[in-house]
């Protein structure tokens, strides 16, 4: 909720009400994938909800530094700073979204703006090197020191399959398209020649700032990327504005009535260019909810408890020095046992043999924390872990869930 407000806020700056109220109805109901939806991704417990709210409090605050940059800057800086550190992904789009208005500004000589956004990008570096440092010394001794990686941006940001990009432009065809038709709208109007560029407006700033990261990171997961449907979440989130912005031109500012009329004009063969815009906003919002409606149904009326059952069996029935060994990152926030997670090298060493093929190894031993207890939950078993180790006997089940198996070591 919280990154909805910041949504609608932001919306209502840079465009209006209705804009707004658009944004929160694409947002809710024009994603219907689980992993791209805001209220169904946000149950896993992932980094894409986090990571997009601190990239546009970031936004919004230097939206106010504009006018008053002492109280704001600072906060602007803090926020950066920590949206680059929950996950790595966002840094190349966010420093785009930088960039581009600040060589603009140099040319243009805005020399406030100039100002404002140097401050804005060295301050957030600055803080992007401070943070793991602070968050290193405040873990010593709660968690395991970071490790190395290999092979990350071959197997999740430099991705080359002709195959896989095909895949990812049916996936934002089926699920994001009008948040991808939005962007490219936006892009139009704003590259449209007679366009006056006004650098010294805040709302300009700001839009193509989202344009340029909401654009940038949308084609990066269409051309690099290896086609996951979770990596488009937040590119569909920023880019969310800009669908709901040219629904509303094309509906009259989401005037029903007239938007049947132009849609019925289409259909007797009236081929204007603001029927079918009106034709295809309804046929987009029309599919698009009607899928992400029945996926709400689908979920709410079949409720599941088990994260919370295992949590309170785990809590309540094995000692509490007890080690927790799982995958399935939703359980750790109601556990009260330590817990063990598998490294981040073993969900690269995962994916690149989901992309190249089952002889890909896996080295990765659960025994390694000497576990207690074994958590098989949903993210377990599509990326099938602990396959192995299960058919040594190491383990054996003890409670079976509806969605996760509770396993307890032999000794």
């Amino acid at each position: 909720m919280p990154l909805l407000a910041l949504i609608f806020s932001l919306a209502v700056r840079l465009y209006d009400y209705r804009v707004a109220i658009g944004t929160l109805f694409v947002s809710l109901l024009m994603f219907d994938h689980s992993q791209i939806n805001p209220i169904l991704n946000g149950r896993q417990v992932l980094a894409d909800i986090p990571v997009v709210f601190y990239l546009l409090l970031g936004y919004w605050c230097l939206m106010r530094a504009w006018r008053r940059p002492r109280r704001w800057l600072p906060l602007t800086v803090v926020v950066w700073g920590l949206a680059l550190n929950v996950k790595a992904q966002p840094f190349p789009f966010w420093l785009i979204s930088l960039l581009v208005p600040l060589a603009f500004s140099v040319i243009k000589r805005q020399r406030q703006l100039t100002a404002l956004l140097l401050m804005a990008l060295s301050g957030s570096l600055i803080m992007y090197v401070v943070w793991p440092v602070f968050w290193n010394a405040l873990l010593i001794g709660h968690t395991l020191p970071p490790e190395p990686l290999s092979g990350m941006y071959e197997i999740t940001g430099l991705v080359l399959s002709p195959p896989i990009h095909f895949e990812a432009v049916l996936t934002v065809l089926l699920t994001t398209l009008p948040v991808a038709l939005g962007i490219g709208y936006a892009a139009r109007r704003v590259l449209k020649p007679r366009t006056e560029l006004q650098w010294n407006d805040d709302r300009f700033i700001l839009r193509l700032m989202l344009l340029l990261v909401s654009g940038s990171w949308l084609l990066w997961f269409i051309l690099l990327s290896n086609g996951g449907h979770r990596y488009l979440a937040s590119p569909a989130a920023l880019g969310a504005m800009f669908a709901a912005a040219m629904l509303s031109d094309w509906t009259g500012g989401f005037d029903v009535r007239l938007t049947l009329s132009r849609a019925a004009q289409t259909l007797r063969l009236h081929f204007h260019r603001l029927n079918v815009r009106a034709l295809l906003a309804l046929l987009l919002v029309m599919f698009a909810s009607t899928l992400t409606v029945l996926n709400y149904l689908f979920v709410f009326t079949h409720p599941d408890t088990s994260v919370t059952e295992v949590a309170d069996y785990l809590n309540t029935q094995t000692k509490p020095g007890a080690v927790i060994e799982t995958y399935d990152s939703e359980l750790f926030f109601s556990l009260q046992r330590p817990y063990h997670y598998p490294p981040d090298q073993t969900h690269i060493d995962l994916l690149r043999r989901y992309l190249l093929g089952p002889d890909q190894p896996i080295n990765y031993d659960p025994l390694t924390a000497d576990p207690d207890y074994l958590v098989v939950g949903p993210v377990s078993l599509s990326w099938h872990l602990y396959d192995p180790i299960l058919t040594t006997g190491a383990f054996r089940l003890l409670h079976a869930y509806s969605r996760y198996l509770v396993y307890e070591r032999v000794r």
